[in-house]
């Protein structure tokens, strides 16, 4: 089972990647410097981007950012990973 991390602000897709049978955890800013070892990618709002230097974490794990996109494009973007 993929494990995501996802910002709560994005709730619509949280609820759909745990209907396709994802493990969803929040995303909190407090907790991204141990989450390339927890889950297989991180999707964030446009407003999250770039917090905290987090583009240094896309060597270790994707960040998806979800801003004007569908949560099935995102799903489908996570499930093509992890084939």
């Amino acid at each position: 089972m993929v494990k995501v991390a996802v910002s709560p602000m994005l709730s619509n897709i949280q609820e759909y990647l745990r209907e396709e049978g994802m493990e969803v955890i929040d995303f909190e800013n407090k907790n991204f410097a141990r989450l390339p070892g927890e889950v297989s990618a991180i999707v964030i709002s446009g407003g999250d981007k770039n917090f905290l230097g987090m583009d240094d974490l896309q060597a270790a794990i994707p960040v998806i950012n979800a801003e004007g996109r569908t949560a099935e494009e995102i799903y489908v973007e996570i499930k093509d990973r992890f084939k």
